[in-house]
Parts: structure tokens; sequence; C-alpha cells
């Protein structure tokens, strides 16, 4: 088995809606070309410039899933299964002294497939948000996608910093949230229950960053796509409809592209170079780039 070399924090399919012909195919029912393969522009804050890059090769973290072991702390771990026969491990069978590796893409790919990332595709299509089960996976998706997100998982890897093996223990960690469906509804029904707008724009306007769910004070903001912004206000509770707009004012479109910029590790990406060579001459961007180590151009 080979390990998994890149893991995407944003999954390539969602990605793809960046490029204006792939979201333009979607929306029309016209045969789609590979997503993966889809280019867009990528602003980033350790390059010079803006570059035009396909899907794959953006907001990914390199070998962020792969975990190495001695056999010894392989022995320890639970309900480990047979890569081949997905049966229970025979565990007598480990030499204490091997290396190992577990490989958590499976995790990320099968959160995909269960936790609301469908649901994107849907709002996307229908420019609708249709009904509380569509609000009870959309929810499950921004928790899901926080807690796969390497703000995260960088706090994981804080937290067992002292560990022998800070990687193992963080994704033990991780596992074991993702596994606890009562810790899952406590944080998924507040936001359920919280008053929701989605932005809907004739013209791709919102910018999609490597950490794309951003707050300011009770609002929450996720960019879907170009086209479609999700508003999430936990300040207001107990309603179940959906207010849609088509216009995001400029003072919150300002609020929510600076918490864009300031949420990022990496980069952001759009379906074009000037809008992201606007975003690098903000004050926003330079402060982030600062903050993140890189030196202001």
């Amino acid at each position: 088995m080979t390990p998994t070399k890149i893991n995407h924090i944003n999954p390539c399919f969602w990605t793809a809606f960046w490029n204006f012909d792939y979201y333009t195919s979607f929306i029309s029912d016209t045969p789609l070309k590979k997503h993966r393969e889809q280019k867009v522009y990528s602003l980033e804050f350790k390059a010079p410039k803006v570059l035009l890059k396909k899907v794959e090769d953006v907001h990914f973290i390199e070998g962020l899933g792969t975990v190495y072991l001695q056999g010894k702390d392989l022995v320890q771990l639970e309900n480990i299964k047979s890569p081949i026969t997905m049966n229970d491990f025979d565990k007598s069978t480990i030499n204490p002294d091997d290396t190992w590796f577990i490989d958590f893409e499976n995790h990320f790919t099968e959160l995909e497939k269960i936790a609301g990332y469908d649901r994107i595709r849907t709002v996307i299509k229908t420019d609708k948000i249709e009904n509380r089960e569509d609000r009870m996976y959309l929810a499950c998706f921004i928790i899901i996608h926080q807690i796969r997100s390497f703000k995260f998982l960088g706090r994981l890897f804080k937290k067992y910093n002292d560990s022998d093996n800070i990687k193992l223990q963080s994704y033990l960690h991780f596992k074991s949230v993702i596994s606890n469906p009562d810790l899952l509804d406590s944080v998924i029904r507040p936001i359920v229950e919280s008053k929701w707008t989605l932005y809907i724009t004739p013209e791709f306007k919102f910018p999609l960053s490597d950490n794309p769910i951003v707050s300011n004070k009770n609002l929450t903001w996720i960019p879907l796509s170009p086209k479609h912004l999700l508003e999430i206000d936990s300040s207001i509770r107990g309603s179940n409809l959906i207010d849609y707009k088509m216009e995001l004012g400029d003072e919150t479109f300002v609020t929510f592209q600076e918490n864009l910029v300031m949420s990022s590790f990496d980069s952001i990406i759009f379906s074009d170079k000037k809008t992201l060579e606007k975003i690098r001459e903000t004050s926003s961007w330079k402060v982030r780039k600062e903050q993140l180590g890189y030196v202001i151009d």
C-alpha cells in the first residue's frame, strides 16, 4: 500500500467550481471534465505573484494524514483492520521493531461521502436550501470540515507536542471526535437552529481559502461556491426559514473578505487573476502574511 502523498483540506470536487467553465457545465448539465484537472488562480502567501494551477495542486498539505509508528505502538491500538481482508488484524504477527504507517486519507474520503458535502452541489444547482434535512447535512458539513482543517489538527499537534508520536495521538483524538455522535450532535444542532441567509450573486464574487469557514462575532460565513455565500447568525435562534438575498452589502462583503484572509494559512483561490491581485494589495493580506512568517513583498 502506497502512502497518500498529499491530503486536500478542501476536496477537489469543491474547489473545481471556482473554474468558470466547470461551474457553467455543472449548472447546464453538460458533461463535466475531471474536477481534479480544472485550473484556478491561486494567491499564495509563499509566492510573489498569483499563479494558475490545477485544483489538485491547491489547498493540500503534504503528508498530513500519514502517521508512522513502531510495531510496539501498533499493538496498543484498538480496532485495527487488515488493509487486505478488512478483518481484525492479527497483532501476534507484528514485530515490535518494525516501522508501520497509518494512512488517514480514507477517513477524509468517507467524511466527504456522509458529512453533507453532496449538499453543496445541490445548493449550487438549485439556488436553494430546501428543508430541515438540508440544514442538518450542511451543518454537519460545517462542523466536519472544521474538524478536518489544518487549524483544528494543528491544535491537536500542539496539544500532544510532548508525546512520543505527536501525529498518532492527534489522529486518535481526531478519530474519537468524528466517531462520537453525541458530541457532534451537540455542536451541529445549535447551527441548525440559528438564522440562515443564502446570498446568491449573478456573477462570481466569493473567493475560497484553505480555511473557508470564517466567523465574525455572531456571524459565520461559508462560500459554498463563487456565487453562493451562506451566512449563519448564531444570535438568532428558532427559525427554520432561509432568507435569500441577491446582493451582499459592501461593508459586509469587506468584513467577510478580511476575515477570510485572516483565517487563511496557505492560499486563496478564484476564477480570475485580477480579483486575487486586488486582495494581495489589501492590508489584511499583508498583516496575515507577516503573521505567518513570510516577508512582505
